[in-house]
């Protein structure tokens, strides 16, 4: 056995440290050793889970939509981003596209969308399906969707920001 703590401790070199971790590692007994790569296990299992629903759901919105390459990028990165900076998921982001899509949006105004509808659903605690559909379904029937994405946008934030501050003043 070879014992790195005095040199760990003197020279505080990185590769001395990951020799003692690595050792220290080793030295496990069986059941903790296989309790750790258990774990392990389960983490790359649950991260191989996300990465799949993710990917489902993106295709499956990819599907009935319009897109260019470059769109379905973007798609990616907006709905990673939007489960960066809130509580919905990247799946629930991704599934988002397809209801806003079944509403009548491109994949620019998807794009655009996302995160107001996102906010939308957070303020409201609604689950994301419930939210695309309230959101654009009030936006439609005020006569306020645009082709255009950013028009649409301001409209939908418009939208939804109404619809957030009149559910506030009913429980008030």
């Amino acid at each position: 056995m070879i014992d790195c703590t005095a040199c760990c401790l003197s020279t505080k070199s990185s590769l001395c440290l990951l020799k003692s971790y690595c050792f220290n590692v080793c030295s496990l007994s069986l059941v903790e050793g296989v309790f750790l790569l258990c774990g392990i296990g389960k983490g790359l299992t649950e991260a191989v889970q996300q990465f799949i629903g993710f990917d489902d759901a993106m295709t499956q919105s990819l599907a009935i939509m319009n897109t260019t390459v470059e769109q379905q990028k973007r798609m990616e990165e907006s709905a990673l981003a939007v489960s960066r900076t809130s509580r919905i998921t990247a799946e629930q982001s991704a599934e988002a596209f397809f209801f806003l899509a079944s509403a009548g949006l491109d994949a620019e105004q998807s794009i655009e969308a996302l995160p107001q509808v996102a906010k939308f659903a957070q303020a409201g605690m609604f689950d994301m399906a419930t939210a695309t559909d309230l959101a654009t379904d009030a936006q439609s029937a005020l006569g306020l969707a645009s082709d255009d994405a950013l028009q649409n946008l301001e409209n939908l934030t418009r939208t939804t920001d109404v619809l957030v501050k009149a559910n506030t003043l009913a429980n008030a």
